[in-house]
């Protein structure tokens, strides 16, 4: 099971990614602890490339589906 998310950057740019299902709580419940870690999340886009983001340009997680 897939959902996409959208993540927002603090340049604006706005990522639709597809993520597991079983990785949704993680990202979402703790999102403040997920962002503080630093560090990067590799997402695979809706277009079937994997993106590497640096978490501390995240300004928002929004679930979509």
């Amino acid at each position: 099971m897939e959902n996409r998310i959208l993540v927002t950057m603090v340049n604006g740019k706005e990522y639709a990614v597809v993520i597991k299902k079983e990785n949704i709580d993680d990202i979402v419940e703790e999102y403040d602890t997920f962002i503080k870690k630093g560090g990067f999340i590799t997402v695979e886009t809706v277009g079937g490339r994997s993106v590497s983001i640096n978490k501390k340009y995240i300004v928002s997680i929004e679930i979509l589906d």
